[in-house]
């Protein structure tokens, strides 16, 4: 059973050096950053109330915790394992490992992914549209589920991993690798797809659709034609396919 700490009064709380286990952390009218340093977190809820507001986690360990708020995330050099990380302003995740985890995002929320290995992440906005997304690092046997993307930076390799009901717009994707993975009703907009490889993909229920985008020097490797679909883009007649 979690024992229960309340923080009422106060606008912000820290912890540092500390062992967290079994702990329900409640904060409400947070304000300003709060800190969480140099800690390890077993089996801990946070729930935090506070739109303007900033919890800080740095240098520790998560694991088997839900982290909820409705302010600001910043995870930076942790590793996180087993965990679900939900917020409605922002999650910036910067370095470090995620693994085994679950991200639930909401409207308009700005998710960053700077440096970090993933591993078996299953990220899911359910349809709803998120402010910004930048994603720089690996990510192996995850799960993007109903991610409507406005605006977006992608620099990553992505592995053996789904996209399911997936929409990005305006969204620059540098020297992206997508290799062996599932590729279920996705669709890129107004995206500049220059320099990606899809490598060995699987295309479900419906081509992969690449529509007004600048597609010049893509390559599409051991993947057919008839699975995407071009409308309008830049440079599709010198796309490389090879099987």
């Amino acid at each position: 059973m979690l024992t229960p700490l309340y923080i009422k009064e106060a606008t912000s709380f820290a912890f540092n050096n500390s062992s967290l286990k079994d702990e329900k952390i409640i904060a409400n009218n947070l304000i300003g950053t709060s800190d969480i340093n140099k800690c390890y977190l077993n089996n801990c809820l946070i729930e935090a109330c506070g739109k303007n507001s900033v919890i800080k986690i740095s240098d520790g360990k998560i694991v088997n915790s839900l982290l909820q708020t409705d302010g600001e995330f910043l995870l930076v050099d942790n590793v996180i394992e087993n965990s679900e990380l939900q917020a409605k302003s922002k999650l910036h995740i910067k370095h470090g490992v995620l693994k085994d985890s679950f991200i639930r995002l909401s409207s308009g929320v700005s998710l960053l992914l700077n440096g970090v290995e993933s591993r078996s992440v299953d990220i899911d906005s359910m349809g709803e549209h998120l402010s910004g997304l930048s994603i720089n690092g690996l990510l192996v046997d995850c799960v993007l589920r109903g991610l409507v993307i406005s605006s977006g930076v992608v620099k990553a390799i992505i592995y053996s991993s789904v996209l399911r009901s997936c929409l990005f717009e305006n969204t620059h994707l540098e020297d992206v690798i997508i290799n062996k993975c599932t590729l279920q009703k996705v669709v890129f907009v107004n995206c500049n797809l220059r320099r990606v490889t899809f490598s060995h993909c699987n295309i479900v229920d419906s081509p992969l659709v690449l529509e007004n985008c600048d597609v010049m020097g893509a390559h599409f490797l051991n993947m057919s034609k008839s699975n995407v679909n071009f409308i309008n883009c830049y440079g599709a007649e010198k796309v490389c396919f090879s099987l």
